[in-house]
């Protein structure tokens, strides 16, 4: 996939370090909220491989998945002052940092992923690398954490008028708040952590999540309806710290 390949240029561009005539050793903390198994960790994972292999040692590059070094903000500040280099997160969360980020959480924006990465790619995506740095980010690319559906625990979603009332689970995102609330749920912002149990509960009725997220933190357990809507594809950056990236050679 395109996508894919994009992260995977990243370590050919880490090869230049190797020309400078110092010796020193640089160590690449990559942070990845994902689990290791979705493909988001996968691609990250793939690209630390490529870059330790082809640095001949000067680049070590270790993947943090899971959310291992905190959740996305944290993370994000980390960056900020230097002791984590390097992020792939959704723009939901680094819109705290890059509020024009939150156009891509608007509903429905792209058709597909070729439409979407036609958009990354294009003068719009790299009219985001200026805010980046502004904010003291440098802009490596753009992945993606998938096209978003809804999950319920007690009925299915057939038409949109189903939502009427629910309380859906979304990230504590204004966008995505604003959108449950014109399809006519009760969104409720949880943390990632707590959704298992919020549907379990009954907390919640429901949540939207990606494919990859329903399978691989098994919610078909207990919110056994999966709608295939499709009302957002998560567009996300990779980030790394600018204190990190103007440091070197």
């Amino acid at each position: 996939m395109r996508d894919i390949k994009s992260i995977f240029i990243f370590g050919f561009i880490f090869l230049l370090f190797s020309c400078s005539g110092k010796e020193d050793i640089y160590k690449i903390k990559v942070a990845s909220s994902a689990p290791l198994e979705e493909p988001g960790s996968q691609a990250l994972l793939k690209f630390t491989k490529m870059v330790n292999e082809r640095s001949n040692g000067r680049i070590e590059a270790k993947l943090y998945a899971n959310g291992t070094l905190g959740n996305n903000r944290d993370v994000s500040e980390g960056l900020l002052i230097g002791t984590i280099e390097m992020q792939m997160a959704s723009s939901s969360p680094l819109a705290v940092f890059v509020p024009s980020l939150n156009i891509f959480e608007m509903p429905f924006l792209f058709e597909n992923n070729a439409h979407m990465f036609a958009v990354l790619d294009s003068d719009i995506g790299n009219q985001y690398r200026s805010d980046f740095e502004a904010a003291g980010f440098h802009l490596l690319g753009y992945f993606t954490f998938g096209v978003r559906h809804i999950m319920t625990t007690n009925k299915p979603l057939n038409v949109i008028t189903d939502l009427n009332g629910l309380k859906i689970r979304t990230m504590e995102s204004k966008p995505h708040l604003d959108s449950f609330k014109a399809f006519g749920a009760s969104p409720l912002p949880m943390a990632y952590s707590e959704l298992y149990t919020g549907l379990e509960t009954g907390i919640i009725d429901g949540a939207e999540a990606a494919n990859s997220n329903y399978y691989s933190k098994k919610f078909y357990e207990v919110a056994p309806y999966w709608a295939q809507i499709g009302w957002l594809r998560l567009v996300a950056p990779v980030i790394m710290s600018k204190v990190f990236y103007d440091g070197l050679p």
